[in-house]
């Protein structure tokens, strides 16, 4: 995993957000702070909010109320797009891609590190179990592989926050257990962690969100 890079970012402050759909709450003024090395475990009901809360945050949904601020400052959605990595239950894929064509992609859609070598590459894909389908084409893979291969994009990008809504269904105990060592380094290095997940997480020092 490479170090997230020095330009930290120590706090991300969400003050009194709400969200309505066709006269209908989802949320209500949701607040809370989070520091480098924290994370934020969100639970709920299917329905409850999880995702458009998730969502609004990464700067995906537009339609709230209230504000969100990084390092204190007011932020625009186009902002908070590029400091987030955002990753939800669904695998957006090139289906003309195979695994380690679609790395590469990522690598230059979402990274301004344009040069990382083939080997940086596959040494991804050997920590996530998946190099010996460096040549399969992505949508022969499995549920579970498609999950790893989505956790490569994280891995491989740095960014300062992560939010992961759902990512660990279709993982097995021993590769949830994987991701949480994952999540505590990356948590160690100065990282903040959103997660919306089902599955009971060992996350030291997380703080919880009940919708």
């Amino acid at each position: 995993m490479k170090q997230i890079e020095e330009s930290m970012i120590h706090t991300l402050e969400v003050t009194n957000l709400s969200y309505q759909r066709e006269n209908k709450i989802i949320f209500n003024n949701i607040s809370f702070t989070l520091h480098s090395g924290d994370a934020l475990i969100i639970q709920g009901s299917n329905g409850s909010g999880k995702t458009t809360l998730l969502e609004s945050i990464a700067g995906l949904n537009t339609t709230y109320k209230g504000s969100i601020l990084i390092n204190n400052n007011l932020t625009t959605e186009k902002q908070r797009n590029a400091l987030i990595h955002y990753l939800d239950s669904t695998h957006l894929f090139t289906k003309a891609y195979n695994v380690l064509d679609t790395s590469i992609f990522w690598n230059v859609a979402y990274s301004t590190l344009k040069n990382n070598s083939y080997e940086l590459f596959l040494n991804g894909l050997n920590m996530l179990g998946i190099q010996e389908k460096a040549d399969l084409d992505v949508e022969n893979l499995s549920l579970g592989q498609k999950k790893k291969l989505t956790l490569l994009r994280i891995l491989l990008i740095p960014r300062p926050i992560w939010i992961l809504d759902e990512t660990l269904i279709g993982l097995d105990k021993n590769w949830t257990n994987y991701v949480e060592q994952i999540l505590t380094m990356y948590r160690s290095q100065g990282g903040i962690v959103l997660i919306a997940t089902h599955t009971n997480l060992k996350m030291y020092n997380s703080f919880n969100l009940k919708l």
